[in-house]
């Protein structure tokens, strides 16, 4: 339980940040006013097969999957890494090694927050090498959409300061993110499932249901430095703010 909110958890907030920088390249539709200033909302709609990785490295996932009998359907492939490792235990492995790190999808529609890591050894998938990603029931079918566009966005500017920053080497003041700074800006805003462990006030235990959720955070523009991210409960409207904590 502890290795889900240690690094790793740092890990996939590094992940998750990278991904929004990433996410023009998905597809947008049903761009709206809001009820505010005639400001945009976008709707992203990202499939499994947008990957971020392509070419050599590409193929390379392709072949290591293959290889060890693992499907790719429903994964939204990230990223690929290669390194060798030396461990000074000899029941440890040392050599080439190769992560690869993947989004789930159920329905058609990304698990936020729990990206998926596969290990290989010399090209061998390793049991227990998926890890930090979620293994509990699938979700029901029903995808159907419940919240405005306007809805999404005053969610958004009314829990944004929730979404903070702080730790690092220094430890700094946290840095709070506030409404006025996104009042005139643009939204992206994704519909997904998450962990409803993570949900606050939530009693539920991890890996035992994922909750449809709409994922708001800025568009990219470089008038804009820090990215907040809101999540948005589909079915009855309850947001919160996703903190960045550096360790």
């Amino acid at each position: 339980m502890q290795k889900k909110f240690g690094v790793n958890r740092w890990f996939l907030a590094v992940v998750c940040f990278g991904f929004i920088f990433s996410s023009l390249s998905c597809t947008k539709r049903n761009a709206a006013s809001t009820e505010v200033g005639n400001i945009c909302v976008n709707r992203l709609t990202p499939k499994a097969s947008d990957y971020k990785i392509s070419g050599a490295g590409l193929d390379s996932v392709i072949t290591l999957f293959a290889a060890n009998n693992l499907s790719t359907a429903n994964l939204q492939f990230l990223y690929w890494s290669t390194d060798t490792t030396t461990n000074i235990y000899a029941n440890m492995y040392s050599g080439y090694q190769e992560q690869v790190t993947a989004t789930p999808y159920f329905n058609e529609l990304p698990v936020f927050a729990d990206n998926m890591f596969f290990t290989f050894d010399a090209g061998i998938f390793q049991p227990g090498g998926i890890y930090d990603s979620y293994t509990g029931p699938a979700p029901s079918s029903d995808t159907t959409e419940h919240q405005s566009m306007p809805g999404l966005r005053n969610a958004f500017l009314a829990h944004v300061s929730e979404s903070y920053m702080e730790g690092g080497a220094s430890n700094a003041k946290p840095f709070v993110p506030v409404a006025s700074t996104y009042i005139n800006s643009c939204l992206d805003v994704t519909l997904g499932y998450i962990d409803a462990f993570y949900i606050p006030g939530n009693d539920n235990a991890i890996n035992k249901a994922l909750v449809k959720v709409w994922k708001v955070t800025p568009t990219i523009t470089p008038s804009i430095t820090f990215y907040p991210v809101i999540y948005v409960e589909d079915d009855n409207g309850k947001a919160w703010g996703e903190p960045l904590i550096i360790p």
